[in-house]
């Protein structure tokens, strides 16, 4: 079958094992994608958006590819924008078929059935069903029967995890590669699936919950891993390897396996995801040897009671402290993830988390903002507290950014807002600052700079220093407005000066 993949803004690794699957059993495949000018986390202009918007030429190229089948993978703040392109492709491609698949459907799957615009949901992991799925459609079978498939009345249970790893291909890179070059600009890899923490923001919240935990955290070899990153250093030589692992440190022997085979087979510098958990001496030393540069760790709250009542961590304020200290002291930069306005934050104790950080400072600090996703705990403990309305949940997937938890998330609240000059002063080691700002409140009378100046000065400044950065993302968005920018201007100017036919 000819099947079509429809995605936006960044690249995506689930996709890409799909496709993987799908060629791996005889299905040609295509990535058609929606650069989302104007609407990434550092530039949001409406009327730009609306100007630069690449939908025509996304559904052009849908028609003239003529897939039999479209794959849409959706979390909840795709959902509309997923949901208006497919109903848009059933008038133009009346004979195609439509799934959609992804976390939000996981966790909704009735309402995005009862939307209209698929044929058919997947539930949870893909990789079989989406074979599956296609192998029937191709032979004019009925799939509705099929594990993790749902149609109009009916959401059949899943299959088993997939626990061999290795066994299942590497993922499809050329999917958008063949998009455009852009994205070869590092490369991106998942070394294992699950999460041994069950934070109630997650989307691991919901999978752990539909599988059950026990057979939930999975890790490919370290052979296997390795291989796909030395084929990636041969084929396109990136700067930079990405781990988007949500703990890739949970399991020493694995990482210290993979300090001796990967350094000399790959040796590309990388980044990571790590837990406060896993900031022992033996783990940082594991990762130094292997070759990382930089890692991202989630703190979130330093709130004891917020951390253990609403996101279900239990970390220490020692443990992250010592995390913090240690990876500075090896030569590892460290960006740490901080929530404002997780339910029972308030001014206070955010100051209180920003002078922490003064004293035990990260290279950088990201303020998020939280969503509240339908299906997740904390979603549930916001209503049953009142922090949030039921008319709250029902309106998010009707949001039209992904990149709402840099711009305010759910429940915004300007005064934790302004709170966040503390935090970027606290990781410029600015302690002095950062008290006169607040013992006198000026912090409180300055205006809010907005979304983007604050992320602009977070990145900019967190920079200055030497040495390997992950600024991966950074490239690639240049990259992206010179691409589909100067493309979408071409093909106006083109337009203006075409002259017209001359008559008969």
């Amino acid at each position: 079958m000819r099947i079509s993949f429809v995605y936006r803004g960044y690249e995506n690794i689930g996709v890409q094992m799909l496709s993987a699957n799908l060629r791996r059993a005889g299905h040609e495949t295509r990535l058609h994608f929606d650069p989302l000018l104007f609407e990434d986390m550092l530039i949001s202009n409406a009327f730009l958006a609306r100007v630069f918007s690449h939908r025509p030429e996304l559904l052009q190229s849908l028609v003239d590819y003529r897939p039999s089948l479209i794959c849409f993978s959706v979390v909840t703040f795709d959902f509309a924008w997923a949901r208006d392109i497919a109903r848009q492709v059933r008038v133009l491609l009346p004979d195609a078929k439509i799934v959609f698949g992804g976390i939000h459907v996981t966790s909704q799957a009735e309402e995005v059935l009862a939307a209209g615009c698929a044929d058919y949901v997947v539930i949870g992991e893909g990789d079989e069903t989406i074979v599956d799925l296609a192998a029937a459609l191709a032979d004019g079978a009925d799939p509705s029967a099929l594990p993790n498939v749902g149609v109009p009345g009916r959401i059949n249970p899943p299959r088993p995890l997939i626990q061999d790893l290795d066994a299942l291909p590497f993922a499809d890179k050329e999917l958008h590669y063949r998009e455009h070059p852009l994205f070869k600009i590092g490369y991106t890899v998942i070394s294992g699936r699950g999460c041994p923490n069950n934070c109630t923001y997650c989307h691991n919240n919901i999978q752990g919950r539909l599988y059950g935990r026990e057979h939930y955290l999975r890790r490919r070899s370290v052979e296997s891993v390795t291989e796909e990153l030395a084929k990636a250093k041969r084929d396109t030589n990136p700067f930079m390897i990405r781990f988007s692992d949500d703990n890739f440190c949970h399991d020493l022997a694995w990482l210290e396996r993979f300090g001796d085979i990967y350094p000399p087979r790959a040796g590309v510098p990388f980044w990571c995801f790590v837990h406060p958990g896993s900031g022992a001496p033996a783990t940082i030393a594991a990762l130094k040897r292997a070759g990382c540069m930089e890692v991202q760790m989630g703190v979130q709250t330093l709130d004891p009671v917020v951390r253990s009542q609403v996101i279900g961590r239990h970390e220490t304020h020692e443990e992250i402290a010592g995390a913090i200290d240690g990876f500075r002291q090896a030569g590892i930069r460290i960006s740490t993830d901080f929530i404002l306005n997780l339910p029972g934050h308030d001014e206070p104790g955010l100051i209180q988390a920003a002078r922490f950080f003064a004293v035990h400072p990260p290279h950088r600090i990201h303020t998020f903002w939280l969503s509240y996703f339908p299906g997740l705990d904390i979603t549930a403990y916001a209503l049953a507290h009142g922090v949030i309305s039921p008319q709250t949940v029902e309106r998010q997937p009707e949001g039209a950014s992904p990149n709402t938890f840099f711009r305010g998330g759910t429940a915004f609240d300007r005064s934790l807002a302004k709170t966040q000059l503390l935090f970027l002063l606290a990781s410029l080691r600015r302690p002095r600052l950062l008290d006169w700002l607040v013992d006198h409140g000026v912090y409180r009378r300055l205006p809010f700079m907005g979304f983007a100046m604050f992320w602009f000065l977070t990145y900019a400044l967190s920079y200055v220093t030497s040495g390997p950065k992950n600024d991966l993302y950074g490239k690639r968005l240049k990259r992206q407005y010179q691409h589909y920018g100067s493309a979408f201007i071409r093909r106006r100017v083109k337009t203006l000066f075409r002259r017209p036919s001359s008559p008969r």
